[in-house]
C-alpha cells in the first residue's frame, strides 16, 4: 500500500543519513589521531638534524676566518691552468712556467725584494723591478707609489695598485724601435696562502695600440715541503677591438712575453740567492756595452789587376771607334769616354770611401 511504501522510503533515507554521519565521525577521529603522530615526527626531525635550525642565522665567528681561504681557493679555481696545464682555444690567459725560488724566504721576502719599490729609491737596487726593467731595455721609467684601494662591497681582501710609465725598446719588424707604455699593477695578499700581482700594460705609439692590452698575473704560494715560495706566471693578450694585423701581435707578444719572464726567473733566482756570486754577476750587472771593433783591413790582390783590365777594355773600346768614325764623330766620342771613364773614377772613389777601412789597394782609369 501507499502507507507501506511511504515508510519503506523514510527508513532509507534515515539510514543513508546515519552511515554519512558515521563517516564524518570517523574522518574527525582520524585527523585528532594523526596531529599528534606529525608532531612526534617534527620534533625528531629537529632532534636528529639541529643544523636545520641555524641556517637562517648568520655565520659564526670561525666562519667568518675562513672567508679569505674560500677567496683563495676561489682565485685558484678561476685562474686557468694553474699547474702547468696548457689552455686551450686562442683567447684566456696562458701559464707560460712555475718556477721555484729556493732561496727567497716567504711571501713578504719576495713581496720587499721584487715588488715594493720602483721608484727613485730603488735607483741603487740591484734586485728591485725598476733594476729588472733596465735591463730589459726599458727607458723614462717613472712608478707611483703604491695606493690602497677603497674597500668595495663583499671584497674579503685588500688590494693596492699603482702605475709604471716608461719607455719601452721593441724589437718587431713593424713599428718604431721604442714606444711609450702605461702598467697599471695590481697586488692582493691572501693571508699566509698566496700573493697575487696583476699588470695590465697599454703601450702607445704603435700600430693598432688601441685595440689591445697584455695582461699578466704572478701568483706566488709558499713552498713548505721543497722550502722557499712558487711563482707561477700567466699573460694573455687581450684584444678589444679587431685589426687586421692581430696574427703579427700575437706572435711578436707571444714571444717577448715568454723571452721577458723567463730572464725575471733567471733574475730572481740570483737576486735570491746573494752567495751564488758568478749567477749574481752574470744576471743583477747591467748589461756590456757593445762596441763596434774596427774593421781588420784585408789586402784584395786582385783588385789592381781587375782595374787594369777595366782599363785596357776602355782604350780598345775608344781605338775601335776612332777609326769606324769621323773625325767630328771622334770628337764627341773622346768626349762621351772621357765623361765615362771621369764617371768610372768618381765610383772607384767612392767604393774606397766607404769600404777603405776594409780594403787596401786603389787604382785610377
Amino acid at each position: 500500500s501507499t502507507a507501506g511504501r511511504e515508510r519503506v522510503v523514510r527508513e532509507v533515507m534515515q539510514r543513508a543519513r546515519q552511515d554519512h554521519c558515521g563517516e564524518a565521525a570517523a574522518a574527525e577521529e582520524q585527523e585528532n589521531e594523526e596531529e599528534p603522530e606529525t608532531g612526534e615526527a617534527a620534533e625528531g626531525t629537529e632532534e636528529e638534524n639541529p643544523a636545520v635550525l641555524t641556517r637562517s642565522f648568520p655565520a659564526s665567528a670561525s666562519e667568518k676566518e675562513e672567508e679569505p681561504e674560500d677567496a683563495w681557493t676561489s682565485l685558484v679555481a678561476a685562474t686557468p691552468a694553474l699547474y702547468g696545464v696548457g689552455v686551450s682555444g686562442k683567447s684566456g690567459m696562458r701559464a707560460l712556467d712555475r718556477y721555484h725560488l729556493p732561496d727567497c724566504k716567504d711571501l713578504d721576502d719576495f713581496y720587499e725584494t721584487f715588488l715594493a719599490r720602483c721608484d727613485g729609491e730603488a735607483a741603487d737596487d740591484r734586485t728591485s723591478l725598476l733594476a729588472f726593467m733596465r735591463r730589459e731595455g726599458d727607458r723614462e721609467i717613472r712608478c707611483d707609489p703604491w695606493t690602497a684601494d677603497p674597500p668595495s662591497p663583499g671584497a674579503d681582501v685588500a688590494t693596492s695598485t699603482r702605475t709604471i710609465r716608461y719607455r719601452r725598446t721593441l724589437r718587431a719588424p713593424i713599428g718604431p724601435p721604442t714606444a711609450r707604455a702605461e702598467s697599471k699593477q695590481t697586488v692582493a695578499r691572501y693571508g699566509n696562502r698566496g700573493l697575487v700581482a696583476d699588470k695590465v700594460t697599454k703601450v702607445h705609439d704603435i700600430p693598432s695600440a688601441d685595440c689591445f692590452t697584455v695582461d699578466d698575473r704572478w701568483i706566488v704560494e709558499p713552498c713548505p715541503e721543497r722550502g722557499g715560495v712558487c711563482l707561477s706566471v700567466y699573460f694573455e693578450v687581450r684584444f678589444v677591438k679587431g685589426t687586421f694585423i692581430r696574427g703579427i701581435i700575437q706572435s711578436q707578444t707571444n714571444g717577448q712575453s715568454m723571452k721577458s719572464f723567463r730572464n725575471f726567473s733567471r733574475f730572481a733566482a740570483a737576486a735570491t740567492a746573494p752567495d751564488a756570486e758568478e749567477a749574481e754577476e752574470a744576471v743583477l750587472l747591467p748589461p756590456p756595452v757593445q762596441t763596434v771593433a774596427e774593421p781588420v783591413p784585408r789586402e784584395l790582390p786582385w783588385l789592381p789587376m781587375a782595374c787594369g783590365l777595366l782599363a785596357i777594355v776602355v782604350l780598345l773600346q775608344m781605338l775601335i771607334l776612332w777609326r769606324m768614325g769621323s773625325s767630328m764623330v771622334q770628337k764627341n766620342m773622346v768626349l762621351e769616354l772621357q765623361e765615362t771613364v771621369q764617371t768610372l773614377n768618381r765610383t772607384l772613389d767612392m767604393l774606397q770611401h766607404n769600404s777603405g777601412r776594409l780594403f787596401k789597394g786603389t787604382c785610377k782609369i
